[in-house]
């Protein structure tokens, strides 16, 4: 058994598959598959790759607790604080 393929791994997958006539058509059939066996149409004009992520986690097929090396690296990252910006007593400027 293969090892469930986190959140951002998978939606690069599924994003790759858009660059192709092939690979659109398989999203196409993954979209009616889901719907079919959810119950559940995409809403229109929705991401088709967000239905599938959103499926797919849904019904266990992705793992969502997992993220990716480089998502966690991001996320420990020092963030630089936004400057303030002090504006005077309503004086002229000098």
């Amino acid at each position: 058994m293969t090892p469930k393929k986190n959140l951002p791994e998978r939606q690069k997958e599924l994003q790759s598959l858009l660059a192709t006539p092939a690979g659109r058509a398989e999203l196409q059939a993954l979209e009616s598959r889901y719907s079919a066996a959810g119950g559940r149409p995409r809403p229109v004009g929705k991401s088709l790759i967000t239905y599938i992520l959103v499926y797919e986690r849904e019904h266990g097929l992705i793992d969502s607790s997992l993220v990716s090396p480089a998502a966690t690296e991001d996320r420990l990252a020092p963030r630089r604080q936004p400057s303030t910006v002090r504006r005077g007593s309503g004086g002229a400027a000098r």
